[in-house]
């Protein structure tokens, strides 16, 4: 009974360390591209894009669409980014050619179409917005416990609020705390909370709802980043942080 309970408090103790440290989470990837995944987690987003398209499988052309995004956002020269954001679209479609299944390939397609639209011309915008709003779907539709493509949706409605598109494409501005929500209700299912997080700052400023940024900057602020691209997002959260305050001072 004695070594029943020592176990007990151990267990206690390690889960206790957990959550200090912040969200623990499983592998984002399957075990054929953890080793990827490894690379992807230090940064290196050209090597994993490139090894990802070499090995020619669903899961390799997935981590390649996440590669190429994550290296247009936070590596990449501004006149190179439309290229990489094209990149990792074009690998997102041969995973769901391989399985249309995947909800991952289809959150791939919505988050490198999602970045490519700031680049594209007007009609193509138009024609972009609808794709990128039924890729998020797709991808709930297949998982819904996955939180990534909800995150997706939040952003869809906020950017379109923030646009005064929604005559045209029904966005709402009611939707971004519905679908922020449930995202942050599922994040320990993805070790990308702190993108989560960051995000749901950024689209409650598009929609000036300062006290729900306030609370997502609140939190931010407790996280510890363990990937490069945690690290990336804190330094994006910081910015945020600042454009709240000059917005609270501002009321």
């Amino acid at each position: 009974m004695r070594r029943v309970f020592r176990v007990l408090i151990v267990m206690a103790l390690v889960s206790g360390l957990a959550w200090a440290q912040g969200v623990v989470s499983p592998p984002d990837f399957p075990q054929e591209v953890q080793d990827l995944e490894a690379l992807h987690d230090q940064g290196q987003y050209v090597k994993v894009y490139e090894e990802g398209l070499k090995r020619g499988t669903l899961w390799g052309y997935i981590i390649a669409s996440y590669a190429a995004t994550n290296y247009a956002r936070y590596q990449a020269q501004d006149r190179e980014r439309k290229a990489w954001f094209d990149r990792a679209a074009d690998a997102a479609r041969k995973a769901i050619a391989l399985d249309s299944r995947e909800p991952k390939a289809h959150f791939a397609l919505g988050q490198a179409l999602g970045r490519y639209v700031q680049y594209a011309g007007l009609f193509t915008q138009a024609l972009l917005v609808n794709q990128i709003r039924a890729s998020f779907t797709k991808a709930i539709e297949l998982d819904p416990l996955f939180p990534d493509p909800y995150i997706g949706m939040g952003l869809w409605h906020a950017e379109g609020v923030h646009r005064n598109i929604c005559l045209i494409f029904g966005c709402r501005r009611d939707q971004v705390q519905v679908y922020m929500r449930k995202a942050e209700s599922l994040r320990d299912r993805s070790k990308r909370a702190i993108l989560g997080y960051v995000d749901g700052l950024y689209a409650n400023l598009l929609i000036r709802d300062l006290a729900e940024a306030r609370r997502i900057a609140d939190i931010v602020q407790t996280l510890t980043p363990r990937t490069a691209e945690d690290r990336y997002e804190m330094e994006r959260g910081k910015g945020l942080l600042e454009e709240l305050k000059k917005l609270e001072a501002g009321r």
